[in-house]
């Protein structure tokens, strides 16, 4: 969704601050200018517009940027679409865009790729998955603020994962459903801070990999690489930024891989046209590593005292599973008494002021 916060005088943006520049396929036609997810089916390039569009697949012809084929979903409409994911049998279509944080219809439409594929009348009949925050206790309609704005999902062995858009904290949240018709409640399974705002996801059913993409207020674009992701959980992440070709927007929104590939589309903005372009998935240049693996943090549990065994050390912040800050510490010995039993995010710096760790861990009494 284009988004009046990014004000003019965040214009000039110089690419050079960029890591790497990615390659335009070309760029979109008018009618899929709002693209906000994106998945690759046999070389199929589907994508959908965000909120207030047709509730209409579209796929996209790689040699002009026009709509190739129209699907329409039958009986739904596009409250807020904002991510498009599959796994080996269904495609999944998240209604999950919730800027202002008020939602209380969130839902992810289901439609079997065969369905799909095959249908002679370019229309399919989705079966509908309703879900909440479990943690979402009040619903006010407050703007560029809330932490329950569902902007990417992926689908992995029977489960959906959905990544949010702190517009509170910059954090994003990492949700989990069962991807199969009913209403259900979304399990906060934890947090990551890719400093920005995260827009697109992508799991890669080859190579376990899972991709995130965003940007920053600043529109400058990134994907966050997450390696060994189950269940919600994983050992590492990397982030790096890139830029995109001059005159076209740095709202980027989706994300799909392909053959050693990240595809990624943006969405028009005030900063220039909406296109669909490709980036290397194995290159290193302007990445930042977020967790680095030899950092020790214990007990865990931990009773009164967590420590930080790490010659980097720089400072640390403890959250809660929302992304609350509760403390900040600039020893490697914090004291967490004073913190009710439960379970908090661990954040810690190196001296180049990296993140270098996050970990969750558990308060006991």
């Amino acid at each position: 969704m284009t988004r009046s916060l990014f004000i003019l005088v965040l214009l000039p943006i110089c690419t050079s601050l960029y890591g790497q520049t990615a390659s335009l396929i070309q760029p979109l036609s008018g009618g899929i200018s709002e693209t906000s997810g994106l998945i690759i089916i046999d070389g199929r390039f589907i994508t959908h517009n965000d909120s207030g569009g047709d509730a209409a697949l579209y796929e996209i012809d790689t040699t002009s940027g026009n709509i190739a084929r129209t699907v329409v979903l039958n009986g739904v409409e596009n409250t807020d679409w904002e991510d498009i994911t599959r796994d080996e049998t269904y495609i999944y279509v998240g209604d999950i865009g919730n800027n202002p944080g008020n939602r209380t219809d969130l839902r992810i439409q289901r439609i079997a790729i065969s369905d799909y594929i095959n249908t002679p009348t370019d229309a399919v009949n989705p079966e509908t998955i309703y879900y909440s925050y479990e943690d979402q206790t009040a619903f006010p309609n407050s703007t560029f603020t809330t932490n329950f704005d569902g902007e990417a999902m992926v689908a992995i062995d029977g489960s959906i994962f959905i990544f949010t858009k702190n517009w509170g904290n910059q954090f994003c949240n990492i949700y989990q459903i069962p991807a199969t018709p009913g209403t259900h409640s979304a399990v906060n399974m934890g947090n990551l801070n890719p400093q920005g705002l995260i827009t697109g996801a992508d799991y890669n059913i080859t190579n376990g990999h899972l991709t995130l993409v965003g940007h920053s207020l600043f529109l400058q674009p990134f994907v966050v690489d997450i390696v060994n992701f189950d269940n919600g959980e994983f050992d590492s992440f990397q982030k790096t930024n890139f830029a995109l070709p001059g005159g076209y927007s740095g709202q980027a929104e989706a994300i799909a891989q392909n053959n050693g590939t990240y595809y990624i589309t943006s969405e028009a903005s005030f900063v220039g046209e909406s296109g669909l372009y490709s980036l290397p998935a194995t290159y290193t240049l302007d990445t930042e590593v977020l967790n680095e693996p030899h950092v020790k943090v214990y007990p865990n549990p931990a009773i009164d005292k967590i420590f930080i065994d790490y010659g980097n050390f720089a400072r640390a912040e403890v959250r809660t599973i929302t992304g609350e800050l509760l403390l900040t510490s600039r020893s490697s010995e914090i004291d967490i008494e004073h913190l009710s039993e439960g379970i908090y995010i661990l954040t810690i710096w190196n001296k180049l002021n990296n993140q270098s760790k996050q970990v969750k861990f558990a308060v006991v009494q």
